[in-house]
């Protein structure tokens, strides 16, 4: 048994230590050679970082199960491993801006959906989309209490990339078709 200030400075630590393990792994992934020893750091930071114990707000993680092959798959460009680790980045801004410099779609909008048991979570760039629309467009105020109806021109879909990034069931693997 542990006590609340004990959880929480564990919750901290963790915090500390993933922000140090994302600013090496983007040095890494943003040299165009590879660097062994920055990768060593990599793995090393992610080792870290899963150490840190069960806590106030989380328990551990696993960032270091399979971080050879992921950080591979992030140098081949494979989409899927880049939507996934910008999906995971995105409120950590100076290091998604880096990121996402050097990811598979550095000119693109990206939209995190997460579609739980009866809810939708939308999440991504679309706060920092909007707000610059309403300040650059109109130069008005995006906080203190101000509502905003945007209203876009529906937005040519054939170029639409769609990456499946994993499903909240146990054991499904891939995407799902619509039942018939």
């Amino acid at each position: 048994m542990s006590d609340a200030f004990s959880d929480i400075a564990a919750d901290e630590r963790r915090g500390r230590n993933y922000y140090g393990f994302l600013k090496l792994l983007t040095d890494y992934l943003e040299k165009k050679v590879d660097d062994k020893e920055l990768l060593e750091q990599v793995i090393e930071a992610a080792k870290n970082t899963d150490a840190v114990g069960r806590s106030y707000w989380g328990g551990r993680t696993r960032l270091s199960v399979g971080i050879e092959e992921r950080v591979k798959l992030l140098r081949e460009s494979d989409k899927t491993e880049w939507a996934k680790l910008l999906v995971r980045t995105v409120s950590e801004f100076s290091i998604y801006q880096r990121l996402k410099a050097i990811s598979p779609f550095p000119s693109a909008l990206l939209v995190h959906v997460d579609y739980g048991s009866g809810f939708v979570t939308i999440k991504g760039e679309l706060e920092e989309f909007f707000a610059n629309l309403i300040r650059n467009q109109k130069r008005w105020k995006t906080y203190d209490c101000d509502k905003y109806a945007v209203i876009l021109p529906l937005p040519n879909t054939e170029n639409a990339e769609i990456i499946w990034l994993d499903c909240g069931i146990m054991g499904v693997q891939d995407p799902r078709e619509i039942e018939k």
